[in-house]
């Protein structure tokens, strides 16, 4: 997260109307959100398919992540299909777009870490974290410099 952006946090945090926090927190969390919807689709399109308890779990991230209540469900499902629509098309176009989103967050370890444990969730959504949706999770780790092995569900 950007110095801009935690300065912006901690002033607001201070005293402001409720109004005010949930643009703020918008504006905060909006890396984080693209973030969310890149990883979610790398996750999703890992094996091909997008399945429906995939989508499942997604929605359900988005009705109970704090970083996220500030957004309407449907943006970030659009931004979800977007990426999944990149990737399906230009896989490799469609990962770099979602790397760039990535990097965004790549400082903020707790974020981060947040964001690879949905992964992990999302890969398991339907029964069988395989290895395509490890794969790629690792890979997202790598992105935002967190250690594949902090996560159990990764080892082999």
């Amino acid at each position: 997260m950007s110095i801009f952006k935690n300065l912006l946090k901690r002033v607001i945090n201070t005293v402001t109307p409720d109004w005010l926090t949930s643009e703020v927190d918008q504006i905060i969390n909006e890396d984080f959100m693209k973030a969310f919807a890149g990883a979610c689709a790398l996750i999703a399109c890992a094996d091909g398919k997008i399945d429906s308890s995939e989508e499942a779990k997604i929605l359900s991230f988005i009705k109970n992540l704090r970083e996220l209540k500030s957004f309407d469900s449907s943006t970030i499902m659009q931004h979800f299909r977007e990426f999944a629509n990149t990737l399906n098309c230009d896989p490799d176009m469609g990962r770099e777009k979602i790397y760039t989103s990535l990097k965004e967050i790549k400082g903020d370890k707790k974020a981060s870490k947040l964001l690879v444990r949905i992964c992990c969730h999302i890969g398991a959504a339907d029964g069988d974290f395989d290895s395509n949706e490890k794969q790629a999770t690792i890979e997202i780790c790598r992105q935002l410099g967190i250690e594949p092995n902090e996560f159990p569900e990764l080892n082999p």
